[in-house]
């Protein structure tokens, strides 16, 4: 899951497998940086690390997703398309939704639940394995 502001800030949080994980950047106030902590299994923080990348969450495919004019409400849920995933080496979809608090006039925020394609295809996998038949992907 990721929430981005119109400010460039964003937090991140994931499950890398050995547990979660917590992102936060500020693309304005800290251009390129990257604060990384990782968190035990009772929610205490453990590892925290710094890292530098070229990253701005308001030019992801996701972000620009949420923002699209597509001609209908601003106010739905949309899918991007598949795009790989920054640094986590996968590819997949996201989930996206903008909203601007009571009043404003400008987006407020955008929130993102990733999809990973290796998840999706493990599920259709698993159907095939479950019975007779074939499942498949369009």
């Amino acid at each position: 899951m990721r929430i981005a502001s119109e400010g460039g800030q964003e937090y991140l949080l994931l499950h890398d497998g050995e547990g979660w994980l917590t992102r936060a950047t500020d693309a304005e106030a800290a251009p390129g940086r990257l604060g990384w902590q990782r968190w035990t299994a009772d929610i205490a923080p453990a590892d925290a690390w710094s890292e530098t990348a070229d990253y701005d969450p308001r030019r992801t495919p996701w972000y620009e997703t949420a923002l699209a004019d597509t001609g209908r409400s601003h106010d739905e849920v949309r899918w991007t398309r598949p795009y790989p995933f920054s640094g986590a080496g996968d590819v997949g979809l996201t989930l996206v939704k903008r909203w601007a608090r009571s009043g404003a006039a400008s987006i407020g925020c955008v929130a993102g639940f990733d999809v990973p394609l290796r998840s999706v295809l493990a599920v259709i996998d698993s159907l095939v394995r479950a019975g007779e038949g074939r499942a498949f992907l369009v």
